[in-house]
């Protein structure tokens, strides 16, 4: 099985701000690095990563200081 190929990108509120393409794993935060930079004060510098595994993406939190949500789930 193939994992996916975009990912959409919605604000708090749910509306649709963008989409990326998923080209293997992408670190989320403030840092330049990162391939994911939302305007958000409460990301950490590297605060999270996506991978694909199994057909599947995973969201690992990179010891962020405020913690990583997904579907408003800790």
């Amino acid at each position: 099985m193939k994992p996916p190929v975009i990912m959409y990108i919605r604000d708090a509120d749910g509306q649709k701000v963008g989409s990326r393409k998923f080209k293997g794993p992408m670190q989320i935060g403030r840092d330049e690095a990162c391939e994911l930079r939302p305007d958000d004060t409460y990301l950490s510098q590297f605060h999270a990563r996506f991978s694909a595994r199994d057909g599947a993406w995973y969201l690992e939190d990179l010891g962020s200081t405020n913690g990583t949500y997904l579907d408003r789930s800790k």
